[in-house]
């Protein structure tokens, strides 16, 4: 049967026939080389057009891609359908790369575009691109098929590679490492097919309100660019620290950037490696926003947080026993810092715990130049014989 609606005719039965399942998505999955010199239909794709009769539309290879030209007559359509080349799933993420160029188009709606992209997920799910000219757009759902997102650009310059990066509900288009456009995913099924369809891709020409000349070179999907790494390794005051930042997909080169918060000092993010290194100087929690981009302009970024333990505590004066008494002892130390300590004691082997809870005042000694800590421990000897010798171990830092 033939369906017609006010965004042209297709012959539904020969869609619907032509829709296979994706296979898995491994890594980049090349699904149109230009350099192989021959059209998308003869590298997995379909050719449809229409009418079927009669039709001015026509394509030829380049040596670099195919161009296609429905400028003979507006009411034409033709273009390439994608049935399961691969999986689209926006629960994962994925990365549409199109490398085109826009010779020429026209169009006599300001909701039509003789040059359209559209990439459905595994849900139906997707987006519809329009090109203009002077501009790249996006078809919405509500209403149905009005001209949404829309960024300025000259896509008749040059041949351009444009990434469309699905991530859940939500879309990105980066042309030549230009941040064009962002918004919410579309769900057009409510016209049909072929908008009903799964992992599903369309380059062409699909309305007759409109007409384009356009070169397509290349079309690859793979996994969605993202910073991986989810935590940061504590770090510690005076202890050397290094961590690397890790991403997955993108392409060439990647260049990291602290965006926002601090790092303590004097940790640095190494802008060509993602590495975080540096001894830090200072305790604390240092939250922060960690941006990447790869060689195609593609953004990724994480929210870290990186924690910052204090120096250990070491001794100012070793332990000493004050004021014995039948029930017990208070042992006392002096120390820089006010890191709880482990105290132990025992005839030989140290294997008994101090039962009461440590104390400790802070205070201003002079003679260390700064502030100390006086802890005090009621070790109780209540119940031991007293004729037998203890010895005692504080584990703080250095003893």
């Amino acid at each position: 049967m033939l369906r017609k609606g006010r965004r042209g005719i297709y012959c539904a039965a020969v869609l619907s026939a032509l829709a296979p399942s994706a296979p898995a998505l491994a890594a980049v999955t090349l699904l149109y080389d230009g350099a192989a010199n021959s059209p998308p239909s003869s590298q997995g794709w379909a050719y449809l057009w229409n009418p079927v009769f009669g039709v001015q539309a026509i394509q030829w290879v380049t040596g670099r891609g195919t161009i296609l030209d429905t400028t003979g007559a507006r009411g034409d359509q033709a273009g390439w359908f994608g049935f399961g080349l691969a999986p689209l799933d926006r629960s994962v993420g994925y990365s549409l790369r199109f490398d085109l160029q826009v010779i020429a188009e026209g169009h006599g709606s300001d909701s039509r575009a003789g040059l359209s992209i559209i990439a459905l997920s595994t849900d139906s799910i997707g987006l519809e691109v329009g090109f203009w000219e002077d501009s790249v757009w996006t078809q919405g759902d509500a209403p149905l098929f009005v001209r949404a997102e829309t960024a300025a650009i000259d896509t008749t310059e040059a041949l351009r590679s444009y990434h469309l990066n699905v991530d859940g509900d939500g879309y990105g288009l980066v042309a030549d490492g230009q941040q064009l456009i962002n918004g919410p995913l579309r769900d057009y099924s409510i016209f049909g097919e072929p908008y009903t369809f799964t992992d599903f891709l369309f380059v062409g020409d699909n309305t007759s309100s409109a007409e384009a000349q356009f070169e397509l070179a290349r079309i690859e999907v793979g996994p969605l660019f993202r910073v991986v790494t989810e935590t940061l390794a504590d770090a510690a005051v005076g202890e050397a620290y290094s961590q690397a930042l890790s991403a997955q997909g993108g392409s060439g080169a990647l260049s990291w950037e602290l965006v926002a918060g601090r790092l303590p000092e004097p940790l640095v993010l190494e802008t060509s490696t993602g590495l975080l290194t540096g001894t830090p100087a200072e305790p604390g929690s240092f939250p922060v926003t960690i941006a990447v981009q790869d060689a195609a302009g593609n953004l990724a970024g994480t929210d870290l947080v990186l924690s910052v333990q204090p120096a250990p505590s070491s001794f100012v004066h070793r332990p000493y026993l004050q004021r014995p008494r039948q029930d017990g002892v208070d042992i006392l130390w002096w120390a820089d810092g006010p890191d709880p300590a482990l105290l132990r004691f025992g005839e030989t082997d140290l294997d008994q715990t101090l039962v009461s809870e440590p104390e400790a005042v802070e205070l201003t000694d002079p003679e260390q130049g700064g502030t100390v800590w006086r802890w005090r421990h009621r070790a109780v000897l209540e119940g031991l014989p007293g004729d037998r010798s203890f010895g005692y171990r504080v584990q703080q830092g250095v003893e």
